[in-house]
């Protein structure tokens, strides 16, 4: 089946802001985690957070679905029900399944699809192992499947390099079971953004930190429960914001508050020429200068898809830098997206850690590989509204599932004439 895209003269412009899948995915951690019952409002509902919700039964844990929230019934001490467990194509729940496995005194084998165990995965074991936390790869590259060992955590202070900042969530969901406080200290403050969102969700639960600078606290706590309401966020909401803006080059999103995240998309839309203003609970945006820039993907490697179609039709060039993680996701993504923008004509070319593209080349409708990539395929679709012609995607709407559920109704409903084919 393939996704076939056509070129777009008008969609509109007022969008809403979705609900953060990484929120999600760290609250219902965090759920599983609590001695008390825990209530995750308004989660994201995609493939990659339900398969948390089939996790948490192997620990014994309930999980209720009602009007339109989860609610986690842990039991008095996670009981680990299989010594082998699937996080299939997700690397976030490969390594969000390490805390649950430690916090409930046992060992296991954690392993995921073919895909994922091509993954490489050195940044979690360092980073791990620097807690004292026993994990290692079975196999000979770093990758999974991944054997955790019944091994508490250590106290004391822990040096996070940069490669390691991805896996940062993990780490400090561990933390509060060591015996003494743990402080680990950050290279720089983009690894922050990567961090707030869950130490917001561990004070919730009840976890004590103290945030100085670059460095975290993480004292010795209990994780209580929490109610919790997870945020909208428009970097959630990237493919129909970036193609909306290519086509209309301006953009009403409808969102409350801002989570760090957004702060982080929206200053990077600001640095390719994107005036940014907000007003109330709508944030307005205009990309009628749409420049290119260097521009640090760092905190947000998995973007980068996005930002190299805004690229395309930027004056000058754009450069993603630090965005090497981006390699060890779902796929390749940046050797992905290039692929199949230089088939549609950009002139792009990959470097080690992101890539180089020379904007405002137009773009021709052509077959290209989503590379089973919800990130990819729906970057490539933002693209295929500013192509001449259609564009047809293979190998892409499968994994739209695990990322953006409604994603053809939600560019219909904007405008786009978009659907599927068999050939």
């Amino acid at each position: 089946m393939k996704l076939v895209v056509s070129q777009a003269k008008h969609l509109s412009t007022k969008l809403e802001a979705l609900p953060s899948k990484f929120h999600t995915q760290l609250a219902c951690v965090a759920g599983m985690l609590g001695k008390r019952k825990s209530l995750i409002k308004s989660p994201s509902r995609v493939r990659d957070t339900q398969i948390l919700l089939k996790i948490g039964e192997i620990f014994d844990v309930i999980v209720s679905k009602s009007g339109g929230s989860w609610l986690f019934s842990p039991p008095e001490s996670l009981r680990l029900k299989t010594r082998s467990i699937d996080a299939k194509n997700s690397g976030t729940v490969l390594s969000l399944v390490i805390p649950l496995v430690i916090a409930g005194n046992a060992a296991a084998i954690v392993t995921g699809d073919p895909f994922l165990r091509k993954r490489k995965v050195g940044g979690l074991l360092s980073l791990l192992h620097k807690l004292g936390v026993e994990v290692h790869s079975i196999a000979p590259a770093e990758t999974p499947p991944l054997m955790v060992f019944n091994t508490a955590p250590r106290g004391g202070r822990v040096a996070c390099q940069p490669h390691e900042c991805y896996h940062l969530p993990a780490a400090l969901l561990l933390s509060p079971f060591a015996n003494e406080d743990v402080e680990i200290r950050l290279p720089n403050q983009q690894c922050m953004i990567r961090a707030e969102p869950v130490l917001e969700i561990m004070r919730a639960s009840g976890i004590r930190i103290a945030v100085q600078r670059k460095n975290i606290l993480v004292s010795p706590s209990r994780y209580r429960g929490l109610e919790y309401s997870v945020p909208k966020e428009i970097s959630a909401a990237a493919p129909f914001v970036i193609g909306s803006l290519l086509v209309e080059k301006q953009v009403e999103v409808q969102c409350k508050d801002e989570t760090p995240r957004d702060r982080e998309f929206l200053e990077l839309l600001k640095n390719m020429g994107v005036v940014v203003h907000r007003r109330r609970h709508a944030v307005f945006l205009n990309a009628e200068r749409l420049r290119g820039r260097a521009l640090n993907l760092s905190s947000m490697p998995e973007l980068a898809p996005f930002f190299a179609v805004l690229g395309v039709f930027a004056r000058g060039k754009t450069r993603i830098v630090e965005a090497q993680e981006a390699r060890n996701m779902k796929t390749d993504r940046i050797a992905a997206i290039v692929r199949a923008l230089k088939i549609m004509g950009a002139k792009i070319v990959e470097t080690p850690d992101g890539l180089v593209v020379k904007g405002t080349h137009r773009l021709k409708g052509k077959e290209v590989d989503g590379a089973n990539d919800y990130a990819v395929t729906a970057a490539l679709t933002a693209a295929a509204l500013r192509s001449e012609g259609d564009t047809r995607i293979t190998n892409g709407i499968e994994s739209l599932k695990r990322g953006y559920p409604q994603f053809i109704r939600t560019f219909r409903n904007l405008g786009a004439e978009i659907g599927t084919a068999i050939k």
